[in-house]
């Protein structure tokens, strides 16, 4: 069956249209394995993990698509996911994850 990622965006739309957010999820990470660097879909799904409580979750998809601004040479859109403490990181301690301080170095 050949990859068609606007039948993904339609059935994740749907299950989401029933409440079936962790469904949805899984739709959307269809998308991800033919199109890992897809910066919508990462996005969505970390938006949809915050909305589920699943901030962890997000968190990495957030710093995927990070480090892909980063990569680019976007570090100002990067900004929002690496500087400071935004409001969806958790406050608690635990789990600590950040990007390398190398990748904003000029080389």
């Amino acid at each position: 069956m050949a990859f068609n990622k606007s039948k993904n965006v339609e059935a994740a739309q749907k299950l989401l249209n029933q409440g079936k957010v962790a469904q949805a999820i899984a739709e959307y990470q269809q998308i991800l394995k033919y199109e890992p660097r897809d910066q919508v879909t990462l996005m969505t799904i970390g938006e949809l993990y915050i909305r589920q409580g699943e901030t962890f979750q997000a968190i990495d998809y957030f710093e995927r698509l990070a480090q892909i601004f980063v990569g680019d040479g976007f570090l100002t859109k990067a900004s929002p996911f690496t500087n400071g403490s935004p409001s969806w990181r958790p406050r608690k301690s635990g789990r600590s994850k950040s990007l390398p301080t190398s990748m904003f170095s000029k080389a």
